[in-house]
């Protein structure tokens, strides 16, 4: 309750004064509110009576909500609050974000009410039809199952990253005719467990490898522009579609490896969508892999030769992004992809030896007899330094990178090199460093700081790093430096989100 002389003083403000201060606060936040007391908008409530009316009634404060159910039973009451959250968003649009953090074996009775009519989120539903954007995370596949097909009338965005079973149709999304962005585990996008409008989607985002597949979706797909897709064992699956199909929408690709290679290093069949379909707007692809992407090899030559026509293929490319613990004969790779603006590399295994030689191989070279001028239109290079908890694999510490006197120079060399050539035109050369050890990123930015001075340009980014190990979260690491994803946040989080 409110000191007498503070609610005085309060008293004496207008109305729309606080009004506009309360509307500030939403705009201000950066995140989804919570049901945290020490946070707005709950702690706009407890401050007077006149606040929580004001606070009540003002939509902007309660159109984000992020809840997370921790506790093994949710009572009425807990329901009751979250459905008075939506009610107050009035005809505001709507962003929610739920999950619990219990395995699906536990979590039966977490949204189990006493009463059959009252389940979980067909009260959520019902308490506001204005859902643009909406996340749910291990949220039980029979909650959803309940849902008419009319449920999300302005629903836009649709991020649902759990593994669910054969425990119900989920119609909920089926006639949904705002939804253009889909992040989903693949099984669930079969239709045999939640059909989805997918002749509406501009963006489609694959989290986890599993037996079913969108590949045979993408005809459906007429206005796609961002896909993300795991690619399927060419052994276990047979394309029964025309070769060369053409998706005329799409402008940026990921293709994810990462199980597909495992233990057997880098298989060019794997990549055989180049000869399945046609994407003659494509302006970024990148290519996630577990393990080494070797194009020397003997047993693979005419492969890696398919694969590496494949790329010359797409004329209009301006970005190229590659995770994988190595490469060999990268400038085989380079070759195919002249024409890209932006080149983003995470090598996984951090060997000074290989980084080196990546700087090596996009230096550009005029004096003496070896010339060479890789990527004669690299304008920003995006480098990933991350080290801790990436890979099972990993045996190169912060210091040993650090220590590197080969990186050091080979960096310098390099972004002297293109620095000097963006010169030469008026133009500007950028370089982008992510990782999750700041000292070690620091080190490395320390030593270009006189390039910053003569015009470089440099920008920096910490990632989180986790405390466990998990494979999972190498194969989406690259979520971080997506261009894309940045306006995407939803699907952005799930990139540290565990395996379940």
């Amino acid at each position: 309750m409110a000191h007498p002389v503070t609610a005085t003083a309060i008293g004496r403000v207008p109305e729309e004064i606080w009004r506009e201060i309360f509307r500030r606060c939403a705009n201000a936040r950066a995140e989804p509110a919570t049901f945290d007391p020490l946070e707005v908008p709950i702690l706009l409530t407890h401050v007077c009576a006149q606040w929580r009316l004001i606070a009540h009634d003002e939509e902007h404060l309660w159109t984000a909500l992020r809840a997370r159910y921790p506790s093994p039973k949710l009572d009425e009451w807990r329901l009751q609050h979250l459905c008075d959250w939506l009610h107050r968003a009035k005809h505001k649009e709507v962003s929610l974000h739920l999950e619990q953090s219990y395995g699906l074996s536990e979590v039966s009775a977490l949204f189990q009410l006493d009463a059959p009519c009252q389940r979980f989120m067909p009260q959520v539903a019902q308490s506001t039809k204005n859902l643009t954007s909406l996340v749910l995370v291990e949220i039980p596949q029979g909650e959803l199952a309940l849902l008419p097909y009319d449920s999300f009338p302005v629903l836009e965005s649709l991020v649902v990253p759990t593994k669910y079973w054969d425990h119900g149709r989920i119609q909920a999304f089926s006639d949904a005719p705002a939804l253009r962005r889909v992040a989903l585990e693949p099984q669930i996008a079969d239709p045999a467990y939640m059909p989805i409008p997918w002749n509406q989607l501009t963006h489609f985002l694959e989290f986890w490898d599993t037996e079913k597949r969108t590949w045979e979706r993408i005809e459906r797909m007429s206005h796609i522009r961002y896909l993300v897709i795991i690619s399927p064992r060419c052994k276990e699956w047979v394309w029964h579609g025309p070769h060369g199909r053409v998706v005329d929408s799409l402008e940026s690709l990921t293709v994810n490896l990462w199980d597909y290679d495992k233990g057997h290093g880098f298989q060019p069949e794997g990549l055989d969508f180049l000869d399945r379909f046609a994407f003659p707007n494509l302006r970024s692809l990148r290519l996630v892999l577990q393990d080494e992407l070797k194009l020397l090899s003997i047993l693979y030559s005419d492969l890696i030769d398919q694969f590496l026509d494949g790329l010359r293929g797409y004329t209009g490319l301006e970005y190229f992004s590659l995770s994988c613990s190595n490469v060999t004969m990268i400038d085989r790779l380079f070759e195919a992809i002249p024409s890209i603006k932006t080149l983003d590399i995470h090598l996984r295994n951090q060997n000074p030896k290989d980084l080196g030689s990546l700087f090596e191989a996009l230096t550009i070279v005029n004096d003496g007899p070896f010339q060479q001028h890789p990527l004669p239109q690299l304008k920003e290079i995006v480098v990933d330094l991350s080290t801790k908890n990436l890979c099972r694999n990993h045996r190169f510490t912060a210091s040993e990178l650090t220590c590197s006197e080969m990186i050091t120079l080979t960096l310098r060399n390099f972004l002297s090199s293109r620095l000097m050539a963006a010169e030469a035109v008026g133009g500007d050369f950028k370089i982008v460093i992510y990782g999750t050890d700041a000292t070690l990123i620091e080190s490395y930015a320390s030593t270009v700081d006189d390039l910053v001075k003569a015009g470089l340009q440099l920008e920096v980014n910490i990632l989180p790093s986790d405390t466990e190990d998990h494979e999972c979260k190498c194969a989406r690491w690259w979520m971080y430096r997506d261009p894309e994803l940045k306006n995407w946040r939803e699907a952005l989080e799930m990139a540290r989100a565990p395996s379940f």
